[in-house]
């Protein structure tokens, strides 16, 4: 990106320097270029890419600032990343592990949505070795009257048994902006010190809370694809709102001291589509091949797949998710870890949970899940996908 200032501005005008310090503060490294000729001087500001961020994922009003002729792409814009700190060009951390291109695919489980049994799921999963959970606390149905979720207790539940089992991680959904300050209320009080992943769910299309989680950069954003999903760049669409964050004055223009960049520690879960075929069993289209086109793209966020809502029934489950495996996912989230059996309750005698029953994986069968995912992880390692364990 080329920032060209008004002829007769100099490299060592203050607004040159606005300029330099706005790109420095979105983590680009601008160098500052003089061309003089017989009658006026052109000073142009390159934007050159910075180690976590590339300047062609920064819109182009970021530096439309006074004094600034024109901003020119030298290629076209993105949403993208080149490299996180770490110096892997296609990774996310989460805790301990490293999550997306040419990293072991990660398993996620937990119910559908969070009850007061959710200490119990939690623990039984733990034992299987699973570390990362889901649950929800709001749940935006899509029938009126329908379960909505217990909402701020039920994220307060989630923390203590997560805290309670040594979890690595917490996957919660956020509706609106006011959301996030119940969720990081709730990881306050229970002293929770993992990843905190927040995802927005199929159904959800509210700006205020993309931009809100733009401003979010200790946590982690996941973005499901909306139900009528028309390509990927649909997807990557929804993620702008994320990268950036942009704050306007009262004349119209970005605000100099209010535009920055946003939280690029984002995962797109690929969660299917409104069905086209009402014969088919699965509950929604799959759209797992997307992830080969994210790919082809160079696209930088880890890539979820998440099973359970296609599938719709258990007996589906199955090969929804050895479907999802042949796309090499980064990530798997899976719903379950109630009992065959259910629990014990004096209204519903075998309680299996409020929503998503029927595609719920028990607990007695997750170790099902785990398998499928060792075994995925350990083909990738014996093709030179992933590197081997422990290098």
């Amino acid at each position: 990106m080329i920032v060209t200032m008004e002829l007769g501005i100099g490299k060592d005008d203050t607004r040159v320097s606005a300029i330099v310090e706005q790109g420095i503060g979105l983590g680009l490294k601008p160098e500052v270029r003089q061309t003089k000729g017989s009658r006026f001087q052109v000073t142009e500001v390159y934007m050159l890419d910075g180690s976590q961020i590339r300047s062609a994922t920064v819109p182009d009003h970021t530096f439309q600032l006074q004094g600034v002729a024109q901003v020119r792409r030298v290629s076209p814009p993105e949403v993208t990343l080149s490299q996180n700190g770490n110096g892997s060009t296609h990774a996310l951390r989460i805790g301990n592990c490293l999550v997306g291109e040419h990293h072991p695919c990660l398993l996620v489980a937990g119910p559908c949505t969070v009850d007061r049994y959710v200490e119990r799921i939690i623990g039984a999963l733990a034992k299987k070795g699973i570390r990362d959970f889901r649950g929800g606390a709001w749940k935006p149905r899509s029938e009126p009257g329908s379960f909505p979720g217990f909402g701020e207790p039920a994220v307060r539940w989630l923390f203590d048994a997560c805290v309670k089992h040594n979890a690595r991680s917490v996957w919660t959904e956020v509706m609106e902006s006011e959301d996030i300050e119940v969720v990081r209320e709730a990881q306050k009080k229970s002293k929770f010190k993992g990843d905190v992943v927040l995802w927005v769910g199929a159904r959800t299309k509210n700006l205020r809370l993309l931009q809100k989680l733009g401003e979010q950069r200790d946590c982690i954003v996941m973005l499901k694809n909306d139900l009528h999903f028309s390509g990927v760049m649909d997807h990557m669409r929804k993620a702008g709102w994320v990268l950036n964050v942009t704050r306007w004055d009262k004349n119209g223009k970005p605000h100099a001291q209010k535009v920055h960049a946003g939280n690029h520690r984002i995962i797109l879960c690929l969660r299917g589509v409104e069905k086209r075929d009402p014969e088919s069993p699965l509950r929604f289209d799959p759209n797992f091949s997307s992830a080969e086109i994210l790919r082809e793209k160079g696209c930088w966020a880890a890539t979820a797949m998440d099973p359970s809502h296609i599938a719709g029934r258990l007996d589906l489950i199955w090969p929804v998710l050895n479907e999802a495996l042949r796309h090499k996912p980064h990530i798997l989230i899976v719903e379950g870890g109630y009992p065959n059996a259910g629990f014990k309750n004096k209204t519903y005698p075998a309680f299996k949970g409020f929503c998503d029953v029927k595609q719920m994986v028990p607990i007695e069968e997750m170790g099902r899940v785990i398998k499928m995912v060792e075994d995925y992880n350990r083909e990738m390692r014996q093709i030179g996908w992933i590197p081997p364990e422990g290098s």
